[in-house]
């Protein structure tokens, strides 16, 4: 299974329709567009995500809802999740690369002595470190606040 990608079922309480509406309601005003609609099932395009101070629900990229007897079923693909997470995983320990760079050029056309050096690239190292620990950190965590969002909405829409 694409690890950007998520799937999840839930026993229908209430009418088809009516699941589709709530739906519906919960993610236009979160900023999705309705793609398509009718027969039981209904897509949704989300805005992305570019914080991770939004709703986790933006995580998902698309949004798939089909309802089968007694059964919602959601699939979701997670491009805002990936995308902050790739942002997260390559951005902070970018910019330290090229602070490293922009210093060096900078203090040495200013200076003749390098004992600038060590504790500039001693404390760039240590940040770029942080960040390389860091990074995939925040990133999982944005794809699991996704997925748990994702689980909990369609327990909710399921319901009566």
């Amino acid at each position: 299974m694409d690890r950007y990608r998520h799937s999840a079922t839930s026993r229908l309480q209430t009418d088809p329709t009516r699941a589709l509406e709530r739906a519906a309601a919960v993610l236009v005003a979160a900023g999705f567009r309705t793609k398509e609609r009718g027969g039981g099932s209904a897509v949704f395009e989300g805005p992305g995500m570019r914080n991770n101070r939004q709703s986790p629900l933006l995580g998902a990229s698309r949004i798939r809802f089909v309802a089968r007897g007694e059964r919602l079923n959601l699939e979701a693909d997670l491009g805002g999740a990936r995308k902050l997470g790739l942002f997260a995983r390559i951005f902070p320990p970018a910019l330290c690369l090229f602070l490293g760079l922009l210093f060096t050029v900078l203090f040495s056309l200013q200076q003749d002595d390098t004992l600038w050096m060590l504790p500039l690239y001693s404390s760039l190292g240590g940040m770029l470190l942080l960040w390389l620990i860091l990074g995939p950190f925040i990133a999982s965590r944005i794809l699991t606040n996704t997925r748990k969002a994702l689980d909990r909405f369609i327990e909710e829409v399921a319901c009566p």
